[in-house]
């Protein structure tokens, strides 16, 4: 039994929010939101009033600049504040599924400017009570609204872990933002929930772990594990029982190289009969680039995925292999079958989306409406600008827009007339990729 009550916190409420989950034997879970609002005492107090008001509470409400800690209800009952997904009751999902709303915006990721203390440790310790590992089954909360897509329900239902609000099915926001996932957990160290080490040769799979936490747990890299085990035929499926052989730390790939000071690391893959990684160029390393886009790792593009793998390629699908809880040469930036069937969603040759015919300079300037500006918009956000659109995406063009474009025009090295804030043909190509 894990931990219903966290030493410290304030009560807030009546204590009773919720019920009985509806699916007690699945992996537990945390979603992460953000209340959109600013932080300190005033406004907790208000955000927990309102909150109780509108019949929303989460478990959890987390001050990241003060260390203040509330608690509306206990934690192995459901909380209110996701929405649900047709017939799944999403806040009944799992053995726990622990909601927390931090006093922050999405577009300002809290982990870059918090202050965590005691409080957020004795919330981690209690999240680790219930067996919750310390991974984002789903990769790092989305970037930005428009690349809030990933929503996977067989990951939802299936894995244990951290989760976004962006994550969830049946939901449409994209809270908490870009939050660095390894902050969380290096400010409150601890085991992770169910990271112990083997005591031998095999390990038993318990509810909420990875093949990528067993791996990293037992020291020896996913594809070692893989190769030990040709039972597993999907390594993203594994369930509550399964016995894993666990190779040796010396056998397979995992072996020192002969040279330890130049290890051997491939400068690209062929799969499917195609090159990927440097050196790689055609429409499916641009498919690449748009999946992690749309995962939340479009942070590493200047400007955009393209034809041509790039420095930026190499980082972002790095990112997204640690993500999966690939480690060491395993996160090397190369994608790999596994990896990669993982990022298309299964199909390696997915067909890149086609850029929009450019609708004329009268439909995407200062003053148009209609759903080219829409597209404009959404573009933005896509690109990271979404800082501008104060409003949110409209199909009206006004100047938060016409603010966007001259700033993405500029990132683009134009100036003066060519940064008007107005889409010719040459930006909207750039902008719709």
């Amino acid at each position: 039994m894990g931990t219903t009550w966290i030493p410290g916190a304030e009560r807030l409420g009546s204590g009773s929010i919720g019920g009985a989950m509806d699916s007690p034997g699945r992996p537990g879970r945390v979603v992460w939101h953000t209340t959109e609002s600013s932080a300190g005492d005033q406004a907790f107090d208000s955000v927990a009033q309102y909150l109780t008001q509108i019949a929303a509470q989460p478990h959890i409400l987390y001050d990241p600049t003060t260390d203040r800690l509330g608690q509306f209800g206990p934690l192995d009952e459901s909380a209110r504040a996701l929405r649900n997904d047709g017939s799944s009751r999403t806040n009944r999902t799992g053995r726990v599924c622990i909601q927390i709303e931090v006093l922050a915006r999405a577009s300002r990721p809290f982990t870059d400017c918090w202050r965590p203390g005691p409080n957020f440790r004795s919330l981690m310790s209690a999240i680790r009570s219930w067996g919750v590992p310390d991974t984002f089954p789903m990769g790092g909360p989305a970037r930005t609204a428009y690349a809030a897509t990933n929503r996977d329900r067989t990951v939802w239902h299936a894995e244990g872990g951290h989760y976004g609000h962006c994550h969830v099915p049946g939901n449409d926001h994209w809270d908490p933002g870009a939050i660095e996932p390894a902050s969380l957990f290096q400010a409150a160290p601890g085991s992770g929930g169910n990271h112990a080490r083997p005591s031998g040769p095999t390990w038993t799979v318990k509810a909420g772990q990875t093949l990528g936490a067993i791996a990293a747990a037992a020291g020896v890299s996913l594809g070692a594990l893989l190769t030990a085990n040709p039972q597993i035929r999907n390594p993203n499926v594994i369930h509550p029982g399964d016995r894993i052989t666990v190779p040796d730390r010396n056998d397979h790939e995992t072996a020192k190289p002969a040279n330890p000071a130049k290890p051997h690391r491939p400068q690209n893959s062929q799969i499917g009969g195609k090159t990927y990684g440097p050196g790689g160029r055609g429409s499916h390393i641009t498919t690449v680039g748009q999946a992690l886009v749309a995962r939340g790792f479009g942070g590493y593009y200047r400007i955009g995925p393209g034809p041509t793998w790039t420095d930026a390629d190499t980082r972002a699908y790095a990112a997204w292999q640690r993500s999966l809880g690939f480690r060491g040469q395993d996160a090397d930036g190369i994608p790999g079958p596994t990896s990669l069937r993982r990022l298309l969603g299964g199909g390696i040759h997915a067909r890149p989306q086609t850029t929009p015919p450019f609708p004329g300079r009268a439909a995407v300037r200062y003053g148009a409406r209609g759903p080219a500006v829409m597209k404009v918009d959404h573009a933005l956000i896509r690109h990271g600008y979404a800082r501008y659109l104060t409003y949110g995406p409209s199909a009206y063009y006004g100047h938060t827009t016409r603010a966007g474009i001259k700033a993405f025009q500029r990132a683009q090295g134009w100036r003066g007339t060519d940064a008007d804030g107005n889409v010719g043909p040459i930006t909207w190509r750039r902008l719709m990729r």
